[in-house]
């Protein structure tokens, strides 16, 4: 059984922003029995950058971590990198894997909220990622009031008749109960998918942003892309839509 922790970035409900033009969700995969051992390779990383403070205070947020905002206000640029990298060498070291579904909000047509098409494209691929393993997943999703209960109600609809997007889909009978919805500050599992959430869509923004106008990177791009290379060697799947 796998426990699939998710978080979104960039979310502008209808609104093609183009300074938010990707809303993406992010899955960080886990195998169950494996929960606890990240949980404490977290907590070790924390209490190595932050000795002698408590833990019960400090929360992962890439947004946060990367902008020097709230606990982070005081910690220096080269200490916030390294903590996302030794945070990024968890997710690795364990073998966590990572699959994202995106909706260009600046191209899409799509009449669907970009949070139920981009949930039901994430969905989609995982119920091929636990066909192909013959597993079961639950899905534990950060608490979002706004979206909460159009995504409990369209997974219970995913699991009955399939995501029906372009066509009929298949019922996504690997994908068990019903979405959790739950508090990252409770949970370190989740705020890694946080991290990995946020540095995989703004590393897709400044390489979306380049494309037209090619020309150098600032440091702190450099840093965003070296982030994201690093965590896309744990994808197994990406989409972005509708590109």
């Amino acid at each position: 059984m796998y426990l699939i922790y998710t978080d979104e970035a960039g979310n502008t409900g209808f609104k093609a922003d183009p300074d938010q033009p990707i809303h993406m969700i992010c899955a960080l995969i886990v195998p169950a029995d494996r929960v606890p051992e990240i949980n404490k390779a977290v907590t070790d990383v924390l209490r190595r950058f932050f000795p002698g403070q408590s833990l019960d205070a400090i929360e992962i947020h890439g947004c946060e971590i990367f902008g020097g905002k709230r606990q982070y206000k005081n910690v220096t640029p080269q200490i916030r990198i390294d903590l996302v990298h030794a945070l990024v060498d968890t997710i690795i070291h364990h073998e966590l894997r990572i699959g994202y579904a995106a909706v260009d909000k600046m191209r899409s047509l799509a009449r669907r909220h970009p949070h139920e098409l981009a949930f039901g494209l994430l969905a989609e691929r995982l119920q091929a990622v636990l066909d192909k393993e013959e597993a079961i997943g639950l899905i534990i999703a950060d608490e979002n009031h706004e979206i909460q209960r159009p995504v409990i109600e369209a997974m219970r609809n995913y699991q009955n008749n399939g995501f029906n997007f372009g066509g009929p889909g298949k019922p996504m009978n690997r994908i068990i109960d019903t979405v959790h919805f739950i508090e990252s500050s409770d949970n370190r599992v989740l705020q890694l998918a946080d991290l990995a959430t946020f540095f995989l869509c703004k590393a897709q923004r400044i390489k979306d942003a380049l494309e037209p106008n090619p020309r150098g990177l600032k440091a702190n791009e450099n840093a965003v892309l070296s982030i994201a290379d690093r965590l896309s060697g744990r994808l197994i799947f990406e989409r972005i839509f509708p590109r």
